[in-house]
């Protein structure tokens, strides 16, 4: 992980390798919350691993620290030299960035998810404020209501749902959880390239309902 002690990760754990992941996973105080998310972060790109409830964050999650967001974005662009990628490519820009956030917003908060698309719209190309980054990185440690989660996964399913296609009116009956799964697996099978630069493709599965958690 070079010079990150990978429990002081802040960013999305989608932007870590595989290795990367699987470290963080052994790291000594990496809590139950950041287990439960590189659990759903393992699980959205396809992995065979049991998801973890979230639950409350820990305290010492919850207060991110600028100066360390703004450090990990800078090693993610400089390292991309060298380092085999995470399921997401470093943001480098405002705009990719806040594509790779903004299903992960929706499930939280529709309005400020509408807010920061057009904050983000204003912004010149090139700049990444880690203002921007600091919040969204916020937000993953959110719950999201069980009504914003499956609003979310319904968007989600949206670019996939033509991908062997089920029967007409089958989707309302299924789960969120199914919903989501279903969604993860016509992304991998397809390699649908919006899905699969999505934080929400993984990290919603550790706030699915423990009953309906897919084991």
């Amino acid at each position: 992980m070079g010079v990150w002690r990978v429990e002081a990760w802040d960013l999305s754990p989608a932007y870590l390798n595989r290795r990367e992941l699987l470290w963080a996973w052994h790291a000594r105080g990496t809590t139950p919350g950041g287990r439960a998310r590189l659990a759903a972060e393992l699980w959205g790109r396809g992995e065979r691993v049991a998801l973890l409830p979230s639950g409350p964050v820990a305290p010492e999650e919850a207060c991110l620290d600028p100066q360390r967001i703004a450090e990990q974005l800078a090693w993610l662009a400089a390292a991309r030299r060298w380092r085999t990628p995470g399921r997401l490519p470093p943001p480098l820009q405002a705009q990719r960035l806040w594509r790779q956030h903004k299903y992960s917003v929706m499930a939280r908060s529709p309005r400020r998810y509408r807010q920061i698309g057009r904050e983000v719209a204003a912004l010149p190309r090139g700049v990444l404020p880690t203002a921007l980054a600091l919040e969204l990185s916020e937000w993953l440690l959110t719950a999201p209501t069980p009504g914003g989660l499956r609003n979310a996964v319904q968007h989600l399913w949206g670019y996939v749902a033509e991908v062997a296609p089920p029967a007409r009116g089958e989707v309302d009956g299924w789960s969120s959880a199914r919903l989501l799964r279903e969604t993860r697996d016509r992304a991998l099978h397809s390699r649908q390239p919006y899905l699969l630069e999505s934080t929400a493709l993984g990290e919603l599965a550790a706030w699915l309902p423990e009953e309906e958690m897919d084991r």
